[in-house]
Formats: structure tokens, sequence, C-alpha cells
């Protein structure tokens, strides 16, 4: 007798619909190396809310949108 494999719930990933996140994109850019890259809304709005939890970091930040590490110079991508 063959198993039915259960469905899990980590078996989905509940934003998975490309035309959400090809809707939801950030332009960052990286301030080293010129590097340009898109980032998906979720990703930047889990930055966001973090941020937020921290009010002493928030206070020094210029802007709300997070900075992200550049995968080519590991120099700062900002938000363009």
């Amino acid at each position: 007798m063959v198993r039915k494999k259960r469905k899990s719930l980590y078996d989905t990933i509940p934003f998975d619909d490309p035309k959400e996140i090809q809707r939801d994109m950030y332009k960052y850019q990286c301030i080293h190396c010129r590097y340009e890259e898109e980032v998906p809304g979720y990703v930047v709005e889990e930055f966001v809310w973090w941020e937020e939890m921290d009010e002493e970091y928030a206070k020094t930040k210029e802007d709300r949108m997070p900075t992200l590490v550049c995968p080519k110079c590991e120099g700062m991508l900002k938000s363009k």
C-alpha cells in the first residue's frame, strides 16, 4: 500500500502569484558599483516592518525604505 503524502503548510508559498510579484517591485541601485536590481514588495515590507519595531534605529534613517547589500560588491543598495 502506497501512502499518500500529507500536504503541509510549508509545501506552498502563499504569495507565489507571478503577476502579483511583478506588479509590486522596487528598483534598487548600489551606491558603489551602480548595480541595479528589482526587489519584490513583500521583501521590502518585511524590512520596513522590522525597522519600525526598532524605534531607535528608525530614528537614524532618512527614509522608510530599507538598505540592502549589493550581491556584486557587497556595497549598499538604496531605493531609486
